[in-house]
């Protein structure tokens, strides 16, 4: 009978170690990603999930071309690991916020390898307005909205699992 016992309480004792869940992960063990707006965030987070602490400059209902940064966003990009951005001239006030904030962070930008849309030339005509050409003073002459083509995307992933990959190979 106690032999019986002993190996019931071994066998237990066993699967209990063998099943047992994972020890949580500390929060300052993951890397700190700085991502400068909320479409490309969604991104980021679905390609990395919560193994990496993310810090969103330009949240859901905020615009990009009215951005004003904080204290707080100086702070969150001189303690980031990587900052995901646009580029294609979308976060025009991104460069001088880095300066500011001294950051070493690495830089990934999402429109390298891509080609970007030429934004149809406006007539001097007065046509009330179109927006292409409201953003084509601030951008430039490309389109930098680069999410709004599918192919775009997935080359906006592929950098994202690229950074992610060589920076937290681990995860």
């Amino acid at each position: 009978y106690r032999f019986c016992a002993a190996i019931l309480f071994a066998a237990l004792w066993l699967a209990a170690c063998s099943t047992s869940a994972p020890l949580p992960t500390d929060r300052s063990t993951k890397l700190s990603v700085v991502i400068t707006f909320s479409i490309l965030s969604d991104l980021v987070h679905q390609v990395a999930g919560n193994h990496i602490e993310i810090r969103t400059l330009v949240g859901p209902g905020s615009d990009t071309h009215t951005f004003e940064s904080s204290p707080a966003d100086s702070v969150a990009l001189a303690d980031a690991s990587l900052i995901f951005e646009n580029g294609a001239s979308y976060e025009i006030w991104l460069d001088p916020l880095y300066e500011a904030s001294r950051s070493s962070a690495k830089r990934i930008v999402m429109n390298d390898g891509i080609e970007l849309l030429k934004l149809p030339e406006q007539d001097s005509g007065d046509h009330g307005g179109d927006h292409a050409g409201d953003h084509g003073d601030e951008h430039g002459e490309v389109d930098p909205h680069l999410w709004q083509d599918v192919q775009n995307v997935m080359k906006m992933v592929e950098h994202i699992r690229d950074a992610l990959v060589e920076n937290d190979p681990e995860n």
